[in-house]
């Protein structure tokens, strides 16, 4: 490293293991190296290199008086300062894979370490829920939350909503209190050049294809209609025999109670909900075996059946005597000796329901306008409708006389509302089915407390 005359030049850039140089005119060497392991060529200290300004950010680093090693990069061939490169480079470079390795086998470890706690996690938990399913099998339920509804006549909107409720009220039971047919059939007249039309609640309908004519339907349905797609001749035909348009109201009766069983089977044959679904006094008897055709919904009409582990419901569709003469109904003697009838078959009338769907007289709860001998409404002085009760003397009697936990009650719609008869309480949830809004009721029966809670709803 030294001249030809033995002399050190004048200036050197020295990198030292952990010292500031201060070397010939006083360049001050800028940083310092950790390492002591560097296999390069050692050459003596110049005579004119000493320590000075020691790192200010390493105590005791010049505690030697001489560098443990050091090289200088002035004079050293181009091959030295290359291998010197490649050797560092290859030294980290292999640091660097040995730590990568050690990363990744961490990693890895960490990996199946919690693997291992998932597993013993899920195990507990599995556990767990097999200790509560063995509790919850061994022990009563305190509490079934019923939904009940009435009167949609016909619509499938509404039909539709009530066999969803027990999932969206988180209900155990759902039942449906009667007069559940439509009143009419709407003729959808095939116009001969590839449109339809119809007329219903008071708006004219048409279809120009038949996306459009399935829309017409859905919207008929919607409305508690029977929707029937014919021809202006035999629209004339149907008018003139009303004989044959009884029999095609029927069918498209029964049609649509098969495929709303159907879809209730469907519905709820997964779910642990219980479904009871009955007659009312303007429903045909035609439809019960339609009812009592499913394994999922059950008919409870003129029977005592258990809608849970305590509580027995009573069901009938008969209704004292109306102005329209429909089905069910029938006179206030046969009515009370039809529900003595059905109370013999009744263990425990503390906690039997009384799902009738007449609601006793004189309650509120069977308010409906008084009719004149045209059936139309009688109007008071002020221009309002005069309301009278309307319901069964003997179903009030019937409730006197039993006591039993509940009444439910329909066949009113306007007359939404809840009354108290000795220790009964009865409800009626009224109906808006023409809107496509089914009106409900949920009520909580405890076994000790008897009705627990109960509020009215409306979607």
């Amino acid at each position: 490293m030294m001249d030809a005359l033995g002399r050190y030049p004048e200036t050197y850039t020295i990198i030292m293991s952990c010292a500031c140089l201060n070397i010939g005119d006083g360049d001050l060497l800028p940083w310092c190296w950790e390492r002591r392991d560097l296999r390069v060529p050692v050459i003596k200290t110049p005579p004119d290199v000493r320590f000075t300004n020691p790192c200010a950010h390493r105590k005791g680093c010049v505690r030697n008086a001489r560098p443990q090693f050091f090289f200088a990069l002035k004079g050293w061939s181009l091959l030295e300062v290359i291998l010197s490169t490649i050797f560092l480079f290859k030294k980290y470079v292999s640091i660097f894979y040995k730590v990568n390795a050690i990363v990744q086998k961490s990693n890895a470890f960490i990996i199946e370490l919690t693997a291992v706690f998932e597993s013993l996690k899920s195990k507990k938990q599995n556990h767990q829920h097999s200790i509560r399913s063995k509790r919850k099998m061994g022990k009563k339920k305190n509490k079934t939350r019923i939904f009940f509804a009435t009167d949609i006549h016909g619509s499938e909107r509404c039909f539709k909503k009530f066999i969803k409720a027990g999932e969206f009220y988180k209900t155990d039971v759902l039942i449906m209190g009667g007069d559940i047919t439509g009143k009419m059939v709407v003729p959808i007249v095939d116009q001969g050049n590839g449109t339809w039309a119809t007329k219903f609640a008071g708006s004219s309908h048409s279809a120009s294809n038949n996306d459009e004519l399935e829309d017409v339907k859905k919207r008929v349905r919607a409305a508690g209609f029977y929707p029937y797609i014919t021809n202006k001749q035999e629209v004339e035909e149907l008018n003139a025999n009303p004989e044959k348009l009884k029999k095609l109201f029927e069918e498209l009766m029964i049609e649509s109670m098969e495929r709303w069983i159907t879809l209730a089977t469907e519905h709820l044959k997964d779910s642990e909900v219980k479904c009871f679904i009955s007659a009312g006094n303007d429903d045909t008897y035609s439809i019960d075996p339609i009812l009592g055709s499913s394994d999922v919904v059950m008919h409870p009409d003129e029977k005592v059946v258990m809608i849970d582990d305590i509580h027995e419901m009573l069901s009938t569709g008969k209704s004292n005597m109306t102005p329209w003469a429909c089905p069910r109904d029938v006179t206030e003697e046969e009515l009370a000796e039809h529900i003595d009838g059905l109370v013999s078959q009744v263990n425990d009338l503390e906690k039997c329901i009384f799902n009738i769907h007449v609601p006793p007289y004189g309650t509120g709860i069977d308010s409906a306008p008084e009719l004149d001998e045209n059936l139309k409404p009688k109007l008071a002085p002020g221009g309002g409708t005069i309301s009278i009760p309307v319901g069964s003397k003997a179903v009030r009697s019937a409730i006197e006389k039993y006591q039993p936990l509940l009444g439910l009650h329909g066949h009113i719609h306007e007359s939404k509302g809840y009354f108290e008869i000795g220790k009964t309480k009865c409800f009626n949830p009224g109906s808006e089915y023409t809107e496509g809004i089914l009106r409900g009721l949920i009520v909580d029966v405890d076994i000790k407390k008897g009705v627990k809670d109960f509020m009215f709803t409306s979607g």
